[in-house]
């Protein structure tokens, strides 16, 4: 069994405080609860203290076992360390985090020369600010465009494909963009970038690229929804719209082959009934 510790010097919470907690058991009354900051002690949560509107499902106020992982850096610094047991963990929770939550309350440092004030080796020292550089390293971001391209003029497809080409070319290593084809003549551009500001900025110049292109050969182009950050659930809902296009083209290329089955079949029959009169003539 992992190491443990509570979040907090204090062994309880105060009244009023707000806490992490795991739904374990719902009964009519109420629900049993682990407070996930102060080492999983169990509580209960009356029904009546969730809302003061009449509840007629709990089950769309509380699940059962959704958990929030809680002072997880210095429980990793523990186990890299080869801590064993949780007071070896709760003790350098009293010299690092808990001696600061004293000080200064809930603020925040932003040197590491803060640690200096800690009663902790150097090795410690390191592996903690090891693991804190590694939580707080910027993550990518998605940067997204919906647009549109048509063109109507004799060249066509032709132009819409040299206009989105164009667009491609700007396309690099530090920022790879890509476009998809949603329903014709909506199309999304996207990018993932650890830099917002330059992502955004290459992708409005994508764009532009794209609008020349396609009205100088007489076409149009329309942004739909501007180049913005996008979350998780707008990348699976991209998804789910190019799945369901792609299931609809191949429900209609088998409608196509049914057809031309269909037609080759009247063919066949045509033909085995023009050869039955020739015989029957002669």
């Amino acid at each position: 069994m992992p190491i443990q510790c509570r979040f907090y010097e204090d062994l309880f919470p105060e009244v009023g405080d707000v806490v992490l907690v795991t739904v374990k058991v719902i009964q009519s009354m109420g629900s049993y609860v682990e407070l996930l900051e102060y080492k999983n002690i169990g509580g209960m949560i009356l029904h009546s203290e969730l809302s003061r509107r009449r509840i007629r499902s709990i089950s769309k106020l509380v699940r059962i076992g959704s958990n929030t992982e809680v002072n997880q850096i210095l429980r990793n610094v523990a186990e890299k360390l080869d801590y064993k047991t949780d007071e070896q963990l709760e003790e350098l929770c009293r010299k690092t985090a808990w001696y600061f939550d004293r000080k200064t309350g809930r603020r925040a440092g932003s040197s590491p020369e803060i640690l200096d004030e800690c009663d902790i080796d150097q090795p410690t020292k390191e592996m903690l600010l090891t693991d804190i550089r590694h939580r707080l390293t910027p993550k990518a971001v998605k940067i997204r465009a919906d647009f549109e391209v048509s063109c109507f003029t004799y060249d066509g497809i032709d132009a819409v494909k040299s206009a989105l080409r164009s667009g491609l070319e700007l396309n690099s290593d530090s920022l790879p963009i890509r476009i998809n084809l949603i329903a014709p003549p909506l199309y999304v551009l996207t990018t993932q970038t650890m830099d917002r500001a330059a992502g955004l900025e290459q992708l409005h110049e994508v764009l532009d690229v794209i609008k020349k292109s396609i009205e100088n050969q007489g076409g149009s182009f329309k942004i739909q929804q501007a180049p913005r950050v996008v979350s998780d659930t707008d990348d699976a809902d991209l998804q789910r719209q190019m799945d369901e296009l792609e299931k609809a083209n191949r429900e209609v290329s088998g409608d196509e082959d049914d057809e031309d089955e269909d037609d080759e079949d009247e063919e066949d029959d045509d033909e085995a009934s023009n050869d039955g009169d020739q015989n029957g003539q002669k």
